[in-house]
């Protein structure tokens, strides 16, 4: 087994899960490849974790924890990502388990999450979460008998099984007007659940993602934190789409962005020709587009006072999920670079949609660095590829948002080549 990071204890962790996270990094990315090869969780990770004091970085401070909010965990997240993929989306599940009672509890002044976050930050236990398994419909079943409800389920794709506490679950209840779902926290020591060596896969091996089996434990009926109609929406989904998503979609970025490193380093080895640097710079337009998404709202609000009147609603997609086609051969704007220089990775920019008049200058100008930004990543990468520095930043506020008509290239000082 891997001796554990040597690291001093932190009373508290504010504002500094980034830099701890870093920190943390190295020792993370030297142990990557030995969980991946032996097919083992990230068991030391997450004793660092622990040690550290990021296990209870996103409890609010007064009750012990953190106080770290959602968009420096979804950062924290996003650097560990970098490091070993497996740690940061794990760890991004107990994150979010942290995150949704906090935020209850900053928000709502939610008195019954109050307990499960004093406890997370004073014994710094480790939450799963059975996502995997239930959304609105839930899964399992629940008994009732004296006192609380028996359980019988099994969760799949819970990571971190072999090292969490509780486990953040649920089960149907069969009830005369219609089925319920119970919501509550289940204690992985308990002698009626078992973790099942099931995660044999070919990426991510060392999240720990196994299945877990609930028989017959009995969940006291005070211990039940909700209880809604099956297959009808909630309240809570808000919250969980809210603050899950993007902690869990932190992890592919980081990864995404550790790849794009990769791959940027294998293409200096090739004569940077034409194509070379054109790839690159899809790539890289992809990259900072995934990274300025949190501001992507207010971005989307300049754009509509520059273009008022002239896009559809098209625009109004999310990034994510709208292939661009505009490249007069029809393909989808990035084919090419998914196939040679990095796959998985190709742009999903937005392009203004007018009603038929030429763009002003201004508007052209504007199109042409906000909504195609591979023409300026191309740019870019002729200096990426040369090993030469620059970072993408609005010259005002020196943020990942980037305003209309305000989108520059600067020279960096340092050797850090991503969006501010």
């Amino acid at each position: 087994m891997t001796t554990a990071t040597e690291f001093k204890p932190a009373h508290t962790v504010r504002s500094n899960a980034i830099g701890i996270a870093r920190l943390l990094g190295p020792a993370f990315a030297a142990r990557a490849a030995e969980a991946d090869d032996g097919d083992a969780f990230v068991a030391d990770n997450y004793r660092d974790l622990r040690h550290s004091g990021l296990i209870e970085a996103g409890v609010p401070a007064d009750l012990g924890g953190g106080g770290a909010e959602v968009r420096e965990l979804c950062d924290m997240i996003r650097e560990l990502a970098h490091h070993c993929g497996s740690t940061a989306l794990a760890f991004s599940m107990h994150t979010h388990q942290v995150a949704i009672p906090a935020w209850r509890w900053t928000h709502q002044k939610a008195a019954p999450v109050m307990p499960l976050l004093k406890r997370v930050a004073a014994e710094r236990i480790i939450l799963l979460s059975s996502g995997g398994s239930d959304w609105i419909e839930g899964s399992g079943k629940a008994q009732k008998v004296d006192g609380g409800y028996r359980i019988t389920a099994r969760k799949i794709f819970t990571s971190g099984s072999p090292i969490g506490d509780i486990l953040m679950t649920g089960a149907v209840l069969d009830e005369p007007d219609g089925p319920k779902v119970l919501h509550f926290g289940l204690p992985m020591k308990s002698p009626h659940v078992k973790v099942l060596d099931t995660w044999k896969v070919m990426g991510m091996r060392g999240t720990g993602s196994n299945d877990v089996m609930i028989e017959g434990h009995v969940v006291p009926e005070e211990a039940v934190a909700l209880k809604r109609n099956q297959g009808e929406w909630h309240m809570l989904f808000h919250i969980i789409s809210m603050i899950a998503f993007p902690l869990i979609y932190s992890a592919y970025l980081g990864v995404a962005e550790s790849a794009r490193d990769i791959a940027v380093e294998m293409a200096k080895r090739k004569e940077p020709d034409a194509h070379v640097i054109e790839l690159a710079g899809r790539m890289e337009t992809e990259a900072q587009g995934r990274a300025i998404r949190p501001c992507r709202h207010d971005c989307r609000g300049r754009a509509r006072r520059t273009f008022a009147g002239h896009h559809q609603r098209d625009h109004d997609r999310p990034l994510a999920g709208r292939p661009s086609r505009d490249r007069h051969d029809g393909t989808r704007h990035g084919d090419s670079g998914r196939r040679s220089l990095l796959p998985g990775q190709g742009p999903r920019t937005p392009v203004p949609r007018h009603s038929g008049r030429p763009l002003s200058p201004h508007e052209d100008r504007t199109a042409a660095g906000i909504f195609r930004p591979h023409r300026l990543g191309s740019r870019y990468a002729q200096d990426l590829l040369r090993n030469k520095s620059w970072r993408w930043r609005h010259p005002k506020t020196s943020v990942g948002c980037i305003p209309a008509s305000e989108y520059t290239i600067k020279r960096a000082t340092s050797t850090q080549s991503s969006a501010c």
